[in-house]
């Protein structure tokens, strides 16, 4: 279960999903948490994007009140811990030059499907 501030990170979500989990017979639960990759890639390409404003610390602080939690309510934890941000990857002038296309072009591009060769 990702682990995302401001949604799924308060007692009672935890509390029913212990129940869930417990009226299907499983007894432990992996936890990860929440990452910005996209908001911070849209930022860098100045996509109409609504922030969510997950900062490191904000993420890390839910992924460990929910690993408290479930432990707590008799649940067995698995929390994957990432190494720390290593902030904004650069854009190349190639990429730049494909975003600047794009853009003047006027027509909209799912750049999550896109393939570019």
């Amino acid at each position: 279960m990702c682990v995302v501030p401001g949604c799924n990170d308060t007692p009672g979500n935890w509390r029913a999903t212990a129940d869930l989990l417990r009226s299907l017979d499983i007894d432990t639960i992996e936890l990860m948490r929440a990452y910005d990759l996209y908001q911070g890639k849209a930022r860098t390409m100045d996509l109409p994007v609504a922030p969510l404003d997950l900062g490191d610390a904000r993420t890390a602080r839910s992924l460990e009140d929910a690993t408290a939690a479930f432990r707590d309510l008799g649940i067995r934890v698995d929390a994957a811990v990432a190494p720390p941000a290593r902030g904004p990857a650069p854009i190349s002038p190639r990429v730049e030059a494909i975003r600047r296309d794009i853009r003047e072009a006027g027509y909209a591009v799912c750049i999550e499907s896109a393939e570019l060769k």
